[in-house]
């Protein structure tokens, strides 16, 4: 998938819409995103990872499923699909 030019120009896009919001918002929801996506989903290592506390991380993935408009999304789809944003 990482040498497709239309999946990297898609995962370009999604990283781009959550540094926008951060840059208009004062928010840090790409880092986040980020970290998610290296924790496999899991939120506590994440929050660990941030040095933030677990809520706080949950606020902000739901921040995170309303800027990439994937609200029904499950916690487990947006984690795979950050996966494929980050860590490509």
């Amino acid at each position: 998938a990482a040498a497709s030019r239309l999946f990297g120009r898609t995962a370009a896009f999604h990283r781009a819409l959550l540094e926008e919001y951060d840059a208009e918002n004062d928010a840090e929801l790409a880092p986040t995103a980020e970290a998610l996506a290296r924790a496999y989903g899991d939120v506590r290592a994440a929050a660990e990872q941030l040095h933030q506390h677990p809520n706080t991380v949950r606020y902000r993935l739901k921040k995170i499923k309303e800027v990439l408009s994937v609200q029904d999304a499950t916690d487990r789809e947006l984690a795979a699909l950050l996966a494929l944003a980050y860590l490509t």
